[in-house]
């Protein structure tokens, strides 16, 4: 096991004063729970700005009892804060809160308390809008505030019994669930999967079920190897950062330590116990230990995967018992709050003893050091010394500690052995011996008395100025004179390429400056006395429950419940593209899965997680024989064995008989005789156990038509699917996506693109991400190439309707794409593009949107009743005002052979082998000029690894004036001879009859007529 190192232990004491109240913690069922927006409550630099980031916050009430409160600011930093409600009244109508916050600094970014006082209303459509006024970094802040009440999470059955704090097993299943699975273990299925169940959570799976103790011996030796940082075992997960493992380290401990409790001796429990709430506050907080290039968005499918780990591991830790909270150290005791500083009395520099003025805000050049050394509690290497106050060392002084003897040494200025950039790299400079103590030493020559603030730039430092200890932030009268400066820094950890750097110096203060820091750390102290008051009650309340476990606990639960929203949206949707978000829904999705299992209700209130697996389902077509097919079209449809075993208990319950019926189709199992077969599907290391578990041996599995829909709405993202049927290949798959939801991880420039599969072909796709980057006339838009417009902004939908049959019709608003960008500053001053929109609960920014004069919608509809004499119909209208060329793409199937393509004024005609046809008519725009032919596209690789080709064949029209911004399209698929298609009228205006059916535009959506 890694141990805690002096900057760890720090950080955690850091965090435990910061908590806040969570009032009856032991049940996770909150009576409401509010989503609340602070627009501008935050800024990074010295003062506020206008269009600030905003701080979304997770408010949860209990009776009258507020819990902590937990929240992301996505465009101020990376890091998750906390906080508590001081006062809160809540009424029919109106909301008015005092919020308390702790805004937690990342690698990049520093924080600061904050607090505000918000004021609501309700609205007609019944959320609350309001506004707020507050406080942060002493600077005053004020703007616009909105909350959402959350719906109520419902009980997953009327006599469930919630887990109790203790009650070991309880994540992957109860003790009273055991009977049943040690009869399915004696099951073909069951005896596949255990003999597959080689990892610890494997080991303590057969624990639980044969009582064996050797089992759990082996599986707290395979812990120990965990926590050891052992990665033999380790499996390989699809993340060139090769952070992926991390996620399943900490599940595989925590899950572990769940199911092997009661086996395992209390030392070694305490031993988990601390390595899991250590290593889940690195994960959220301390990211340096992992990897800078992860991507740490909550919602991409790299963090996804870790931090469902952490989660997974607090599950098994909620409850258990932990001591009182600490009551925390006044700063001020025992010295002075701004000491008097003489120069040290008759000293003379020693041997090549550097010396450097003063300077204002600038560390001096020239150090020389020791380090390394790995003292206990109590132990000081410098002691023979006189310790770091008296210590007075010139190049050569020899300190012999803990079997080691070091000298004294001058500091190198090259990089990697002394320095980073304009700080002092300690890491290199010492050796990179981790979890150690080191001490830098200079000398200071002040001119004159003045008042100084130390700045260290790390907190584990400690300076000693003429033997006076400061601490990072301290302010003290510096007198006239030489001032020897011993810096000690402690260290923790890092990943083998990371740095920890400080950067020891002084700034002068005014008096009044002075005075007032001294009051700020007061402040400051005071309401880390209300956090500790707050910890205090709810462990008294909870009967003596760790509140660091409880912290752990609430925060990924937290984490995960955003990874939901962000990831998935209502309708189960998914945006990341590329092989990281492949685990995106799979160790979130066993979380839900946990959670629902332990406390009886969903980790969400919306249909997010539990839709992911029939949402993939229904973009797929299954032939009578063989694999089903799908297309992506934003996040990747391919549902593999692995995702039915994650996810299958999350779906809903009148559904899963479909999914059986998938999860048997997708894998060859088939019943109790071949059960087994989903077993081995290839795919994620946690198949086998989540096989066994959800496998339903007593379910009969049922062909989708008549449980799944045909129309699939998934609104947040706006992602809408239509479906002609369940019958075969011969389904016709039609999905259109409108961008319409920040999108994390790898995505692509694709507002308002559709793509349409059907009669055993693709008929429309989305060329491939081509190593990333990707264009936007890769997508079936309309390109407008020679404006410089916002391609990855989002799409609006202003109105969508789905049919019973699978039609329906959808209509965005892509006015953001047409925008361009407006410039602001970044933290170091620089221009750079603003950002259009907030990183974490959709929030646009309309203040970073520069004004083209260019507007543009598109309709999009689907008629499946066949009254046109074709299987499948498809119309489009874009509507684009302003702008100059535009040309409107269809991406056909990269084997389609255009051989038989005829364009006869505004119609097209596709007749391809076998029989099947496309034809397209453009009622506009006027005289349109119709390509049907194959390009080759050029395009850079990713990370400068040349240029790449592909063929692209196509339908691109423009209109004879290329500027022309109306196209109003109509498309019928078929396996034989297309209908005829008649036009009155021109452009957006015209009536289009196809067979029995008629399509015009309302200017705001496509109508389906008689």
């Amino acid at each position: 096991m890694r141990s805690r190192g002096p900057r760890a232990v720090a950080f955690l004491t850091i965090f435990a004063l910061s908590a806040t109240l969570a009032c009856a913690a032991e049940t996770p069922r909150p009576q409401i729970e509010y989503e609340l927006r602070l627009h501008g409550a935050l800024f990074q630099g010295e003062n506020p700005v206008e269009g600030g980031p905003m701080l979304m916050l997770d408010l949860r009430r209990s009776g009258d009892c507020w819990e902590r409160v937990w929240g992301v600011a996505g465009n101020f930093n990376r890091s998750v804060h906390w906080g508590r409600v001081t006062e809160g009244r809540v009424a029919d109508d109106a909301i008015s809160l005092a919020l308390a916050m702790s805004i937690i600094r990342d690698q990049y970014v520093g924080g600061g308390r904050a607090a505000y006082t918000v004021e609501l209303k309700r609205t007609a459509a019944g959320s609350f809008e309001g506004t707020f006024t507050g406080t942060f970094k002493g600077q005053a802040v004020k703007g616009r505030a909105e909350a959402t009440a959350l719906p109520q999470r419902k009980p997953s059955a009327p006599d469930f019994v919630p887990a109790r704090p203790g009650e070991h097993p309880r994540v992957l299943f109860r003790t009273g669930d055991l009977p049943a699975l040690r009869k399915k273990a004696e099951t073909d299925l069951g005896k596949a999967a255990i003999s597959k169940m080689t990892d610890g959570i494997g080991l303590g799976i057969r624990y639980q079920l044969t009582g064996d103790r050797k089992f759990a011996d082996e599986a707290r030796a395979f812990v120990e190897r965990r926590m050891a940082g052992e990665e033999a075992e380790e499996p390989k997960l699809d993340s060139r950062h090769g952070t992926l493992k991390f996620g399943w380290r900490y599940e595989q401990v925590g899950v572990t330590y769940d199911l092997c409790c009661d086996a395992w001796p209390a030392n070694f429990r305490k031993r988990v116990e601390d390595y899991i709430v250590l290593w889940t506050y690195r994960l959220f907080y301390s990211k340096s230990f992992y990897n800078g290039e992860t991507q740490w968005d909550h919602g991409a499918g790299e963090s996804g995967n870790m931090y469902h780990g952490a989660a997974m591991a607090a599950l098994a830790l909620w409850g258990e018992k932990g001591p009182a909270p600490a009551r925390p150290a006044d700063p001020f005791a025992g010295r002075e709050p701004a000491p008097e500083i003489p120069p040290a009395a008759a000293y003379t520099p020693g041997k090549d003893v550097p010396v450097s003025r003063f300077a204002d805000g600038r560390m001096p050049d020239e150090w020389i050091y020791v380090g390394g050394f790995m003292p206990k509690p109590g132990e000081d290497p410098l002691a023979a010394l006189g310790g770091p106050a008296k210590a007075r060392p010139e190049v050569g002084t020899e300190v012999q500690f803990g079997g080691r003897a070091e000298t004294f040494r001058p500091l190198s200025h090259e990089q990697k052995k002394g320095r980073y950039n304009d700080a002092i790299d300690v890491t290199n400079a010492i050796g990179r011996v981790m979890n150690s103590t080191s001490y830098f030493y200079t000398v200071v020559e002040n001119d004159q008395p003045r008042w100084v603030r130390l700045v260290t730039g790390h907190g584990g430092v400690t300076a000693y100025v003429s033997g006076v200890p400061l601490r990072d932030g301290d302010v003290a009268r510096l007198q006239k004179g030489v001032h020897p400066l011993m810096a000690a820094i402690a260290i923790g950890e890092t990943n083998p390429w990371g740095v920890i750097h400080m950067q020891p110096r002084f700034i002068e203060q005014t008096a009044e400056q002075a005075t007032a820091r001294v009051a700020e750390i007061r402040a400051d102290y005071a309401e880390t006395l209300k956090d500790w008051q707050f910890d205090t009650e709810q462990w008294n309340r909870t009967g003596g429950q760790s509140v660091d476990l409880l912290r752990a606990f609430e925060l990924t639960r937290w984490s995960m419940y955003m990874h939901l929203r962000e990831a998935f949206g209502t309708g189960g949707s998914q945006g990341d593209i590329a092989g990281n978000s492949y685990g995106s829904a799979l160790g979130p999705g066993r979380y839900a899965q946990a959670y629902r299992g332990m406390f009886g209700v969903d980790l969400s209130p919306y249909a997010d997680i539990t839709h992911v697996l029939p949402w993939k389902i229904f973009a797929h077509v299954y032939p009578p024989s063989g694999g089903p097919t799908a297309q992506d079209i934003s996040g990747p449809t391919e549902a593999g064995g692995d995702y039915f075993a994650n996810l299958f208990p999350l779906a809903p319950d009148e559904w899963r008989p479909a999914v059986l019926w998938a999860w048997n189709r997708e894998t060859g199992a088939a019943g109790r005789e071949s059960a087994a077969n989903a077993v081995s599907a290839k795919g994620h290391p946690s198949t086998p156990v989540y096989a066994f578990l959800n496998y339903p041996l007593d379910m009969e599995p049922r062909p989708p038509q008549g449980i799944l829909p045909l129309a699939w709405e998934a609104p947040d993202f706006g992602y809408y699917g239509f479906r002609s049927g369940w019958a075969g290949q011969d389904d016709f798959v039609v999905q259109f996506f409108a961008r319409a939801h920040v999108i994390h991880g790898y995505n692509v420039p694709n507002a308002g693109t559709f793509r349409v599969m059907g009669l055993g072909r693709v008929w429309a796709r989305g060329l491939p991400p081509l190593r990333l980057h990707n264009q936007r006339a890769f997508e079936n838009v309309v390109a407008l190439p020679d404006e410089e417009i916002n391609d990855t902004a989002q799409g609006r939908v202003v109105y969508a309707k789905t049919e019973n049959d699978g039609s329906g019709v959808v209509t965005v608003d892509l006015a953001d794409i047409y925008a361009q960008t407006n410039e602001g500053t970044d933290r170091a001053g620089k221009a750079v593009k603003q950002a259009l929109y907030e990183r974490y609960g959709n929030a646009r920014r309309p203040g970073a949107f520069k004004d083209t004069g260019i507007r543009g919608i598109r309709s999009f509809a689907v008629d499946y009743s066949a009254r046109s004499g074709a299987p499948c119909l498809i119309a489009v209208v874009d509507w684009i005002v302003g702008g100059k060329s535009k040309m409107w793409t269809w991406h056909l199937d990269e084997k389609t052979d255009l051989k038989t393509a005829k364009v006869d004024g505004g119609t097209f005609t596709l007749a391809l082998p076998g029989g099947d046809s496309i034809r397209g008519t453009f009622a506009a725009p006027h005289n349109p000029q119709i390509r049907v032919d194959q390009r080759g596209v050029t395009f850079e690789k990713t990370y400068n690894r040349g240029k790449g080709e592909v063929q692209d064949p196509g339908i691109f029209v423009a209109g004879a004036d290329p500027t022309a911004g109306e196209f109003f399209a109509v498309l019928t698929l078929q396996r034989g001879d297309p209908p005829l298609v008649k036009v009155e009228g021109a452009g957006l205006a015209a009536k289009v009859t196809v067979g029995r059916r008629t399509v015009t535009f309302d200017g705001q959506k496509i109508i389906f007529g008689e």
